[in-house]
């Protein structure tokens, strides 16, 4: 067990920015020993955001099930999607087991220099691709030409994958003292370096928003004074970099087409959940009926079809009440219970799941698999705290 383990936690730091294909073997690894430890799981410890995540994979299928009726309906195209959380709440168990009894120090270092390089690779492939128009490891042209996309055929999977990778790096970096063992600090300095520069040139506004509002939360608990000077620290460094780069005011003040595009789904997904309050239209279904909704609202934008670009109406209009609720639970029950514990682990997650909230505002992220693949690896490892060094 403990290779298969080890296995999938080794595949998710060495894909989670190179190649959601190869990050489908992660999950394969962790399957059985999921099952193995299943009987062995004691319920009575399982957190409000534990259950709240279990109840949320549940109810995925069950959505979609009862909804594939539709004509509009996607039918059952998504039914499978709800095993990404699913494996986060149940991947808990073995892992805490793996890191308790038969962790090394090799093995954790392993999964470190994986995690960096890799993710500092997938960067520079990408920054390459986006100045020389060739990105050397997809071995093609970027799909993306005025924006990074690094690995990923999608600007905005990348980008808020980043801001959760850079603000752990943040982390790591200010907590380095109790990690120096597994990784030198020059290392560490250039993943933060590359990652944080591959992430900047993704010119993704909500996700550098996420960023910026989140780093200063690494001092919110007993540190007030610290916390206010972050704040300002990064308020003066935001505004430098508004000044001094051109660019940044364009991409913030250049792409007024985006902005409508959001505001017409956020309207329709609101009048979806309106005129569907219980149980939604499906788990990932509000994309065919965004179209339909501005139709015949009159919202903006109404031939374009996508997904809500907001987390929580994504899930209120896919799912309705009965899948926001424990979806709440779930996100705000980590936070709260990130916040309420004083190990490394809590202090790298709290600042991480603001990412997630600030970034799920402007973005459907919690849908899309490449970035839930993180945030799923992130929750799991982050319940295991006597475990964390």
């Amino acid at each position: 067990m403990e290779y298969l383990i080890f296995g999938s936690l080794l595949v998710l730091a060495l894909g989670f920015l190179m190649s959601i294909s190869f990050l489908a073997l992660s999950h394969a690894l962790i399957v059985i020993p999921i099952f193995y430890f299943l009987p062995k799981i004691n319920w009575k410890n399982f957190t409000v955001s534990r259950w709240a995540l279990l109840v949320f994979s549940i109810l995925i299928p069950i959505s979609i099930a009862l909804t594939a009726n539709n004509e509009i309906s996607l039918h059952y195209f998504n039914i499978m999607k709800f095993k990404y959380y699913l494996i986060g709440a149940l991947s808990v168990t073995p892992l805490a087991w793996y890191f308790k009894n038969k962790a090394t120090e090799k093995q954790i270092k392993w999964l470190f220099w994986s995690a960096l390089i890799s993710s500092s690779l997938a960067s520079t492939a990408g920054m390459i691709g986006l100045y020389a128009g060739f990105n050397p490891l997809k071995w093609s042209k970027p799909t993306m030409e005025l924006q990074n996309s690094g690995m990923f055929g999608m600007v905005m999977s990348y980008a808020h994958s980043e801001a959760i990778w850079c603000i752990l790096l943040v982390g790591l970096l200010l907590n380095y003292k109790k990690l120096e063992k597994f990784f030198p600090k020059w290392l560490l300095v250039s993943a933060v370096v590359i990652n944080f520069a591959g992430f900047v040139t993704s010119y993704t506004r909500g996700a550098l928003i996420a960023f910026i509002i989140a780093v200063p939360f690494y001092y919110f608990k007993g540190h007030k004074k610290k916390f206010l000077t972050a704040i300002v620290a990064t308020l003066l460094l935001t505004a430098t970099c508004w000044i001094t780069v051109p660019y940044v005011r364009v991409i913030f003040e250049g792409r007024q087409h985006s902005n409508l595009l959001r505001v017409g789904q956020w309207q329709a997904a609101a009048k979806v959940f309106e005129l569907h309050p219980i149980m939604g239209v499906g788990f990932r279904n509000f994309q065919p009926y965004s179209t339909v909704i501005k139709k015949e609202f009159g919202y903006p934008e109404p031939t374009w079809e996508g997904h809500a670009h907001n987390n929580f109406l994504e899930i209120a209009a896919g799912m309705g009440l009965v899948g926001l609720i424990p979806f709440a639970l779930w996100i705000f029950g980590w936070l709260y219970e990130s916040y309420k514990r004083d190990d490394l682990a809590a202090r790298l997650a709290f600042p991480s799941i603001i990412t997630i909230l600030i970034g799920g505002l402007t973005q459907n992220t919690i849908t899309d698999g490449v970035n839930v693949f993180l945030f799923m690896a992130l929750y799991a490892l982050t319940q295991i705290e006597e475990h964390i060094p």
